[in-house]
């Protein structure tokens, strides 16, 4: 992956992610979403300026990535988190 963008920056180039691992992250999602009721939403707008309010403030309900939380963090840049999310329902 050589476009990846967090927080306004682009990230070295990387390997991306196997297709054995977006399917193990969805099935973990399901799994999740079934057994805790955790809606399979997560913050709106892309990685590239990803650190929202509705996250910070406490309010937002769904799954986030480490890059959501704060701004010192890039991982899991380059995931599409909202299409592999929106490939659930």
């Amino acid at each position: 992956v050589t476009d990846a963008e967090v927080h306004g920056k682009t990230l070295s180039p990387h390997l991306g992610f196997y297709p054995i691992q977006i399917e193990a992250l969805q099935a973990l999602w399901k799994a999740v979403h079934l057994a805790c009721g955790i809606p399979l939403d997560t913050p709106t707008g892309s990685a590239k300026n990803a650190y929202t309010a509705q996250v910070s403030s406490g309010k937002f309900k769904g799954f986030v990535s480490h890059y959501h939380i704060t701004k010192r963090k890039i991982d899991c840049g380059g995931l599409d988190i909202e299409k592999l999310l929106e490939d659930l329902k």
